[in-house]
């Protein structure tokens, strides 16, 4: 039978507001939730961040839905301490909570300050950490040196039952290798990026989810279009929206069509002159100040044709 959930966003909403939400999620039917767990938000435009283990406390004693979260152990948290803040809250409240570790995003945990690594190596960690916080919830005293390293480490208050341990992936080999360790699979729709886009030139990819490796897909793709901002190439964010939003106003309408998008598109890579083009420049720099205007002009032109033609 298909759960529907609700996702709460911590970089979009205060946590007192997102505790609220959740609750009316809970009234309007929703049998489920998940939560964000970021330190700071895709955006300064967001505004949020709360802190997703201490509210998530108090949104399970506002509700009775089951809630997940996905975290990533083994930069701003020590896998001992995130196996101590889901055994406490699987303890209050039993059956309730399942846990996705995921290999992480610079832009969530590179703010320890530690060198931020290949996927290859993320995954290393993850795997040793998965392993770490399942002794441990299993009533293990862990000592552990590797890529992270724990000293007689042991869960004193842990739930009767057992936390289901999710992989998080987004790929086909993440997933077989989450699957050496994983109760089950959190992911996202799109299929496997070599039969999604072999013959692509930009590769687009939203945040925060889908969350594909930009390394993966430029094994698929000549050139690499990311929202994400941990990834030089910030097409959506930087480049695209400012200049879509504002043909959108200058046009008054507040309807985007698939053909906005296409000609905002056109109007980017137009920007770069016919004598700067090559294989792997098709996109302007972030400072070209001549972006947003291209974009926003095009966009209002679209918008205001389509105006006449529905007249």
């Amino acid at each position: 039978m298909t759960t529907i959930g609700y996702h709460a966003s911590h970089e979009q909403f205060a946590p007192g507001r997102l505790r609220d939400l959740v609750v009316r999620a809970e009234q309007a039917g929703f049998t489920a939730a998940k939560t964000s767990d970021h330190f700071q938000p895709w955006s300064e435009k967001q505004g949020q961040s709360g802190f997703a283990w201490s509210w998530l406390g108090a949104a399970m004693q506002a509700t009775a839905l089951p809630f997940g979260a996905i975290s990533a152990p083994g930069y701003r948290y020590h896998p001992a301490v995130l196996a101590q803040a889901a055994a406490t809250c699987a303890e209050m409240f039993p059956n309730r909570l399942w846990l996705a570790l995921g290999s992480g995003e610079a832009i969530k945990e590179a703010i320890t300050g530690l060198p931020w690594p290949e996927k290859a190596e993320r995954n290393a960690r993850l795997g040793e950490c998965a392993a770490v916080i399942r002794a441990l919830l299993d009533g293990e005293t862990v000592t552990h040196r590797g890529r992270v390293t724990v000293i007689e480490a042991r869960l004193y208050s842990r739930p009767a039952a057992p936390i289901p341990l999710i992989g998080a992936a987004t790929s086909a080999a993440t997933a077989r290798f989450v699957g050496t360790w994983a109760d089950g699979l959190l992911t996202t729709t799109g299929g496997d990026i070599a039969t999604m886009a072999q013959d692509a030139i930009v590769f687009a990819m939203a945040n925060p989810q889908p969350e594909v490796d930009p390394a993966e897909a430029a094994e698929h793709a000549t050139v690499v279009a990311t929202g994400r901002s941990d990834f030089a190439n910030q097409i959506n964010n930087v480049l695209v929206f400012p200049g879509v939003f504002r043909g959108l106003m200058d046009a008054q309408t507040d309807h985007i069509s698939d053909e906005m998008l296409l000609a905002a598109a056109v109007a980017l890579s137009d920007v770069v002159g016919a004598e700067e083009r090559n294989p792997t420049y098709i996109i302007p720099s972030v400072f070209n100040p001549k972006v947003s205007k291209a974009v926003a002009q095009a966009v209002e032109k679209v918008a205001r044709e389509r105006a006449r033609t529905a007249s």
